[in-house]
């Protein structure tokens, strides 16, 4: 039975050449990869004949934890 029903989580990889390109300071290197590549992670939600798509919360989240966790570990193994 199809419902037409979206929930999917997806993400765009730019190149290496547009993701110099992109400017933003902070926002570019919270979204860049260990690779260069910006990533932009989205979800998408909806119908197939009304999508909605926006940024990927669950992954901003994520990786804001991770993040902070990272800072954390290193103050208390200096």
């Amino acid at each position: 039975d199809f419902t037409g029903k979206l929930d999917m989580k997806i993400s765009t990889h730019l190149s290496p050449a547009l993701s110099a390109q992109v400017r933003g300071g902070g926002v570019k290197s919270f979204f860049t990869e260990s690779d260069g590549r910006v990533v932009i992670p989205a979800a998408l939600r909806g119908t197939v004949y009304e999508p909605d798509i926006n940024i990927d919360s669950d992954y901003v989240l994520k990786k804001l934890l991770k993040n902070q966790l990272k800072k954390g570990l290193k103050k208390w193994f200096k």
